[in-house]
């Protein structure tokens, strides 16, 4: 059955991939975006455009009031190092952007709402791999904004009977994303190669991270659209690799030899990262399909 969709941040790295997926599968979307760190390049053509702040809260009713099944809110401030910087900033983003859309689903009565979280959630986790229910200990003022969230979700779901599922998503790499920011290392490393610059590494370079590949991510975020199931689940392919490791791998697909900077490691930064994705797989049908060996080609081949 086809959906009407909304993705807010559909111009942007993630929500550019969950348009292409939700029209491949014949699916209409809107895309809601207000273009401070996505493109419009980014935008399918076969997408309805709204250039629009989610906490313009008139002008997001004007496009939700119009009659949707689903809305995808992926629109956010994903930056841990910026969080710090300006956490008043990740909070106008992230939470009372958060809150706009949510007072937009309940007001116009969304049936599905998916909301984009994070591994950030978590912060150091104490075994490994992290499932849905270990402790919540966010580490950054962005962890903390996205956990105000799913919390925010929650609620809103339980008083207005919006079906609500959220996905915590690691570490997301892949064409069109952005160098800035540790979630950006993949696209860091390789256009610093390409440039022959030196390649910065935060810390020893043996922290490790669970690399998912955007178009991994976004299929399962189409598959969330279509399904009943609500609660919260990990999107991750429950492997890791060090940031040496990751290095290495874009060195060799990309033939370079990088001279390596270290630097100190980052507020909010932690040590180890792999998410359980088993109720993922069972609850949506899904798995990761894409090796990090193959995603990186695929990243820097820019496909």
């Amino acid at each position: 059955m086809s959906l009407r969709v909304v993705v807010t941040g559909g111009a942007g790295f993630v929500g550019s991939h969950v348009v292409e997926a939700l029209l491949a599968r014949g699916h209409h979307v809107a895309v809601i975006d207000n273009l401070i760190s996505g493109a419009r390049d980014n935008v399918d053509t076969r997408a309805v455009f709204y250039e629009i702040d989610i906490r313009d809260r008139s002008r997001l009713d004007r496009v939700i009031k119009s009659g949707f099944d689903a809305v995808v809110h992926l629109a956010a401030q994903t930056s841990v190092a910026r969080s710090w910087r300006d956490p008043m900033q990740d909070a106008r983003d992230n939470v009372l952007g958060t809150l706009s859309v949510l007072e937009c689903c309940a007001a116009h009565q969304v049936d599905r709402l998916v909301f984009s979280s994070s591994a950030a959630v978590y912060g150091e986790p104490t075994e490994l791999p992290v499932s849905e229910d270990a402790p919540l200990l966010p580490s950054s003022p962005y962890a903390v904004s996205k956990h105000s969230g799913e919390d925010y979700t929650r609620v809103f779901a339980r008083e207005y009977g919006l079906r609500a599922c959220i996905l915590r998503f690691s570490n997301v790499y892949g064409p069109r994303q952005s160098s800035s920011g540790e979630a950006g290392v993949v696209a860091a490393f390789s256009r610093a190669m390409s440039a022959g610059r030196v390649v910065r590494v935060f810390g020893d370079g043996q922290q490790s991270r669970d690399f998912i590949f955007v178009k991994d991510v976004a299929a399962a975020v189409a598959l969330a659209v279509e399904s009943r199931v609500e609660g919260t689940m990990n999107i991750s392919t429950n492997t890791s690799a060090t940031i040496l490791e990751l290095c290495a791998l874009v060195a060799s697909v990309m033939s370079k030899n990088p001279v390596i900077d270290y630097g100190p490691s980052r507020p909010g930064d932690i040590r180890h990262s792999r998410l359980d994705n088993a109720l993922a797989t069972v609850s949506l049908a899904w798995r990761p399909s894409v090796s990090l060996l193959e995603g990186i080609k695929k990243t820097v081949s820019g496909w």
